[in-house]
């Protein structure tokens, strides 16, 4: 399993004591970060997001573009990134030991559920095959072309 923002969200560590985690400090650069933290990512069976916002949740669409599920705070951004039951499972945002407790079940819920765990994997591939660079591009090029000529 792998952990993203395991720093920003302290008393989340509890919630995984019941499973062996690989934390991973994504505040990395270069192509040497990307062998860093690719690797480990594509052969996890799950990842983790328990962040409280994102604009979007990048992590969680690479995650996801290598075949790895996702739970992830049902916070702004991820909640875009992440199809509930589809790429992975939504936690609520909730106080922090009850959070906790729910990041910790669905977690525990997925690994214990391999076929589950695979359906989802197979999802988040094709998911994540919707997103293109190129494509983002041009989408935002035409954007600001359109709004200048206002």
């Amino acid at each position: 399993m792998v952990v993203e923002h395991l720093n920003k969200v302290p008393f989340c560590a509890a919630a995984y004591s019941r499973k062996p985690v690989l934390a991973v400090n994504h505040h990395l650069f270069g192509k040497s970060a990307f062998l860093q933290v690719a690797w480990p990512v594509a052969t996890a069976r799950l990842a983790v997001c328990p962040s409280v916002k994102e604009g979007w949740g990048i992590t969680v669409t690479e995650a996801n573009a290598l075949g790895v599920p996702v739970v992830a705070t049902d916070a702004p951004g991820l909640r875009d990134a992440v199809r509930d039951g589809e790429t992975g499972v939504l936690v609520p945002d909730d106080a922090p030991e009850a959070f906790s407790k729910q990041l910790a079940d669905a977690i525990e819920a997925l690994i214990e559920d391999p076929v589950r765990l695979a359906r989802l994997a197979s999802e988040a591939r094709a998911w994540a095959r919707r997103f293109d660079w190129d494509a983002s591009g041009e989408q935002m090029a035409r954007a600001i072309e359109s709004d200048a000529g206002r």
